[in-house]
């Protein structure tokens, strides 16, 4: 296995980005016959960055085990969206630019049942919104504890104790935050476009703690899902917003995987 720090310059973001990888490549090099990695695109919450996962969770030893390869990019509380005014295209560096630079660097399939995307609390959201966004791409979606239910943001204040919960915090982000709902960055429009269009639908697993303050908005998202026929996995189990949770859930979602 090899483990790295990759900085390139994105033409989405028009400056270099960061990410770390997972490589299994003892196997790969060792094996009869070319094989091409199955890839997660894994995305961090609000304030961490592209170590968390291999700082907080045991996907190392999951990759290595199962023979899979990992792609965790940073994105700077950015919610891995497309800005109208900063022109920062976080979604499309995520959706598509990284997908090909990654392919273009690593020996991974470029089938899109080998290839799924996921991540926690913000990273929840960006993996949702991304995963269905670029739904021809991605054939499985996991969220862990996703901040999902844009349509609560015009009500956001300058109130909260947290600045990452200000209304300005949002607009930097977001932009117009009352042309957030009913566009590509609100996962009911993508949902439906979806159905819509009839095409295949990415797999979706999610997972929150009962003590997760975005347990609401999991919930909420849920009854969407079901309500508008959407196949999926739903999981609710003792817990926060917190690591140990995200962890004990990251070797059940690979199982769903079937990896």
């Amino acid at each position: 296995m090899a483990t790295m720090e990759v900085s390139f310059f994105s033409h989405c973001i028009q400056r270099n980005v960061v990410f770390n990888a997972i490589m299994p490549l003892g196997n790969h090099m060792h094996s009869d016959k070319t094989k091409d990695f199955k890839t997660l695109y894994l995305l961090h919450g609000l304030g961490g960055n592209h170590h968390d996962w291999m700082n907080y969770s045991k996907i190392a030893y999951w990759a290595r085990s199962r023979n899979l390869a990992v792609i965790m990019p940073a994105s700077e509380n950015k919610a891995y969206i497309d800005n109208p005014h900063t022109k920062e295209a976080y979604g499309e560096f995520i959706g598509k630019e990284l997908v090909e630079f990654t392919r273009s660097l690593f020996p991974l399939s470029n089938k899109r049942e080998d290839t799924f995307i996921g991540g926690q609390s913000m990273g929840g959201y960006g993996a949702v919104r991304n995963g269905l966004k670029y739904h021809e791409t991605f054939s499985a979606i996991f969220s862990f504890a996703g901040v999902l239910a844009v349509e609560f943001l015009p009500h956001a204040t300058e109130d909260h104790p947290r600045p990452t919960r200000r209304r300005s915090f949002f607009e930097g982000v977001f932009g117009d935050l009352s042309a957030v709902a009913g566009s590509d960055r609100d996962i009911k429009v993508l949902t439906k476009n979806i159905l819509d269009k009839g095409a295949a639908f990415p797999k979706i697993y999610m997972a929150c703690g009962t003590e997760d303050e975005f347990l609401p908005q999991n919930r909420l998202y849920h009854k969407f899902f079901s309500e508008t026929g959407v196949p999926h996995e739903y999981i609710e189990d003792t817990g926060g917003h917190e690591w140990v949770f995200w962890d004990k859930y990251l070797e059940e979602v690979l199982n769903w995987l079937e990896i």
